[in-house]
């Protein structure tokens, strides 16, 4: 009898509130797991440094190394007759995929591993990335 009596007042709760067991709780600010899991990086893909000179009136991009200009690390930049204009790639990548982006050096020294990766770039960027590429 005792047991009849549980099992129908189980029925009336579950009735009453809907639900047989309390809703999972999660901690503030936890989305999806784990709350501490850093936003995943979006490389969205190459840049076009030579579409992006052109559409400016220059030549070409080039890869060059300035000691004047960018604590004398190599940079990106257009040629043209009238001489050399460094440009960020953060620029080119945000013109090129329609989103705010930035771009990042895959392989330090190689201009050909410069992806675009969505968002703004971090503040803590590598010490071989100079300002001009960011």
């Amino acid at each position: 009898m005792m047991i009849l009596r549980v099992a129908l007042l189980s029925v009336l709760l579950t009735a009453l509130w809907g639900c047989s067991k309390a809703p999972e709780r999660k901690v503030l600010g936890e989305i999806d797991g784990d709350a501490t899991k850093a936003p995943e990086r979006k490389v969205l893909g190459g840049i076009d440094g030579d579409a992006y000179c052109r559409s400016i009136g220059k030549t070409r991009a080039t890869w060059i190394q300035d000691p004047a200009q960018f604590e004398n690390l190599k940079t990106w930049g257009c040629e043209s007759p009238e001489g050399w204009q460094p440009f960020s790639v953060g620029v080119i990548c945000t013109a090129q995929y329609g989103v705010t982006a930035h771009g990042e050096q895959e392989i330090p020294g190689d201009p050909l591993t410069w992806v675009c990766v969505e968002g703004a770039a971090p503040s803590d960027a590598p010490a071989s990335w100079n300002r001009a590429n960011r």
